[in-house]
């Protein structure tokens, strides 16, 4: 069963900006900010969704109205949950399709372990 608790009343406003050199991206919140590392050797279809749909860089399909876009997916969808401790990082959204897929890059050397 899935619980979500309602954080505060207005938008978690959400923009992701990417450090090229340490491959992090930093989600900024009305809550703060969340880095997490970005695993490109093992996943790297996720990760280039992630970066090109976060720049605006790669286009997307607009489901309510049809169109194609090419601006950045993520920057005005709210969080559903933000976890920003020295234990736990965690950030957690609905996003609409953006209208492709890829296959799934899951690996036993994928974890969700704290760093």
């Amino acid at each position: 069963m899935r619980t979500i608790r309602p954080l505060c009343p207005a938008l978690l406003l959400a923009s992701v900006s990417i450090s090229s050199a340490a491959l992090e991206a930093d989600f900024v919140t009305t809550r703060g900010t969340v880095t997490v590392t970005l695993e490109y050797t093992k996943a790297p279809k996720a990760v280039a969704s992630l970066i090109t749909l976060s720049e605006g860089t790669r286009s997307w399909f607009e489901s309510a109205d049809g169109s194609v876009r090419r601006e950045p997916f993520f920057e005005t969808l709210p969080f559903d949950r933000v976890v920003n401790s020295s234990t736990e990082k965690l950030v957690e959204m609905g996003a609409p399709d953006p209208g492709y897929q890829f296959q799934d890059e899951f690996g036993a050397s994928l974890t969700h372990e704290p760093y």
